[in-house]
């Protein structure tokens, strides 16, 4: 967030998805309230991805960004999705005013200047028929496309569908 702050000189709204209250987000809350933004923390039910595989520092939580478009207020038409470990070094207004030419989704894909490093995400996903790859953790939401179109029962089935055993 603060990284967000010192690059761009406009007020934030910030929507973080919880499955449960943590005292550190009213520390949250504080830190971008003092610096003239918002932050909303929205709680869902801990149940929303229990099926969903998770392993080391893939929790759960992870899979918060695809119900996004369900929980987050109705009149945003977009929604820049950041990783929390993501360090903006640059404004984002270039990336967040982009169209999105009828798209769900605008995402940062690694270019041919990362050869080594788009060879081992798709050894490590298992999709080396993969024209390339792209960063989740930096994604741009067409909120209503994405509402029209995106069912969490097709993203669970996807998931039952994909499962491995154990």
């Amino acid at each position: 967030m603060n990284s967000l702050f010192c690059n761009n000189h406009k007020p934030f709204s910030f929507y973080i998805i919880f499955a449960y209250s943590r005292d550190g987000n009213r520390v949250i809350k504080r830190f971008a309230e003092q610096r003239g933004h918002r932050l909303t923390p929205i709680y869902v039910d801990p149940q929303l991805f229990a099926d969903a595989p998770v392993f080391c520092h893939y929790t759960s939580e992870m899979y918060y960004r695809l119900a996004a478009h369900q929980f987050l207020p109705q009149e945003l038409d977009r929604a820049l999705y950041l990783d929390p470990d993501i360090v903006a070094i640059n404004p984002i207004d270039d990336l967040y005013d982009m169209d999105f030419e009828g798209n769900m989704f605008i995402a940062a894909e690694h270019t041919h200047s990362t050869k080594v490093a788009n060879l081992f995400n798709k050894l490590r996903l298992k999709t080396l028929n993969a024209k390339g790859y792209f960063n989740t953790g930096v994604m741009l939401m067409n909120l209503p496309l994405i509402r029209k179109e995106v069912r969490l029962e097709d993203i669970y089935q996807f998931i039952r569908d994909r499962r491995l055993p154990y």
